[in-house]
């Protein structure tokens, strides 16, 4: 049983993600690109006025 739990451990590794920040800007764009095409949305769905 021991021995089980200790090379369960040992896979684990230091239990910090090492790099990963491909996932982080990943994450930013599509936000920031989804962001961008709601504002476009909202733009071209303005209420437009009648010319007089």
């Amino acid at each position: 049983m021991m021995n089980a739990l200790h090379s369960v451990l040992a896979a684990v590794g230091e239990g910090r993600i090492q790099g990963g920040w491909e996932y982080v800007k990943a994450a930013y764009a599509i936000c920031w690109t989804g962001l961008a095409l709601y504002a476009v949305s909202l733009w071209a769905r303005r209420p437009r006025e009648e010319p007089k």
